[in-house]
């Protein structure tokens, strides 16, 4: 019920797939857990920064109340 929680989810995914991406260690490998990373990195910024911007209009971490464009475009 808190975008906190949501957040912590795909960041637990993420640290869970990287080392299976890893497994094989040849440079393919290397090479895509590196860009699974850094996708993974932006994408998370920019839910936090969606996040952010819901908490500053709301002053809620709820997923209920949405009350920006700007949030809604970026969540």
């Amino acid at each position: 019920s808190h975008w906190l929680m949501i957040w912590i989810g795909f960041e637990m995914n993420m640290l869970a797939i990287i080392p299976i991406l890893m497994k094989k260690s040849n440079p393919r490998a290397i090479e895509a857990s590196t860009k699974y990373f850094l996708t993974q990195a932006t994408a998370s910024m920019i839910l936090m920064m969606g996040i952010a911007i819901n908490l500053l209009y709301s002053g809620q971490w709820t997923l209920s109340k949405t009350l920006s464009p700007a949030a809604s475009t970026m969540m």
